[in-house]
């Protein structure tokens, strides 16, 4: 695994790069293998005689080889234009199409579906909130899963889902519900729901958390979701919920910590990690502590605005989100 300077090194090397962008389908035969790489946009399947979209990326020199699949979500009223900076706004999932240039992964970006109150999410397993759309999108994931198997050489042992915010919880419930299929879900803020419309986990599964203790809208110490509060539901404290896997997991309960350094003192945040394995079932539940932090993935790259942080809080510039997630989903194996 590289160092912490050395990946880093990478990610501002490679982001001189422009990413090629096309436009096609999903979908490859013998006769165009490989697939065009580059960003593959507005694709659409049909789910329950209703129409996804999603987009997704492919990663230049691809061979023969099977690669692995990371599933991407985007937070409440975000697009896969949003969660990629398609529309040019700044974008900490984009560098994951930086990652998949590396370390050659197939990205998926699916699109949620408009909820009561407007906004595009999706149906996660908050019981009390009344903003999720009623869509089934755990069958909606499955089949872009069966779809990418059918259409590309995917790894099936290492299929990987990650999301922010309502796409952190849709990430936690296809935890709870396709652990047969997925490796290892990595939730950015957010947390197991206060309320659960979900049944509980049925096979053990890798669990990374990224939780800012000063997230505005999802409370770090649990309590109701939004700023001001409303009809969003409510969440367990971050501990609460890294306690639920790690019980569930059979890990050790004592994690030993890692301390980032300080890269930026201007974002007055810095960031812990927390491991929690041996386990007997090979795997681990790991928490990101961003102190000080509010409601964004880390970035160096990719910083927001500080009209944009009056809104999501503090974004933490030590670490870079998408290359964290990456060195956790690496190992882990269905």
């Amino acid at each position: 695994m590289p160092t912490i300077h050395h990946r880093y090194i990478f990610l501002l090397f490679i982001s001189l790069f422009p990413i090629i962008s096309f436009m096609t389908g999903c979908g490859s035969s013998s006769s165009d293998w490989p697939p065009k790489p580059g960003l593959h946009k507005d694709n659409v399947i049909s789910v329950d005689a209703i129409q996804r979209t999603y987009d997704y990326y492919i990663p230049s020199g691809l061979g023969s080889q099977a690669v692995p699949l990371v599933i991407l979500l985007h937070g409440g009223l975000g697009n896969a234009d949003a969660i990629t900076g398609e529309n040019g706004s700044t974008a900490p999932f984009k560098i994951w199409m930086d990652v998949a240039e590396h370390e050659k992964l197939i990205l998926v970006f699916p699109e949620g579906l408009m909820g009561p109150n407007g906004e595009t999410g999706w149906n996660d397993c908050r019981g009390d909130t009344a903003t999720t759309p009623p869509s089934d999108d755990v069958s909606y994931i499955d089949d872009l899963i069966q779809k990418f198997r059918s259409s590309f050489i995917i790894d099936p042992d290492r299929i990987y889902v990650s999301g922010i915010s309502n796409g952190g919880f849709m990430s936690l419930r296809l935890a709870l519900e396709l652990s047969d299929q997925i490796a290892a879900a990595a939730v950015i803020s957010a947390g197991m729901p206060a309320i659960s419309q979900c049944a509980d986990a049925v096979l053990p599964i890798s669990i990374l958390f990224m939780n800012g203790t000063a997230d505005p809208l999802v409370p770090y110490l649990g309590g109701t979701i939004g700023n001001p509060a409303d009809v969003r539901g409510s969440v367990q404290s971050t501990s609460n919920s890294v306690l639920y896997w790690t019980v569930f997991n059979q890990t050790l309960q004592v994690a030993p910590i890692f301390n980032f350094p300080n890269i930026d003192i201007a974002d007055n945040s810095t960031v812990q990690r927390y491991r929690y394995f041996d386990t007997p079932v090979q795997t681990e539940v790991v928490l990101y502590k961003i102190n000080g932090g509010g409601h964004a993935g880390p970035s160096i790259l990719e910083q927001y605005t500080p009209m944009a942080e009056l809104l999501v809080g503090q974004q933490n510039h030590d670490i870079e989100m998408a290359y964290e997630v990456w060195d956790f989903f690496s190992d882990k194996r269905l």
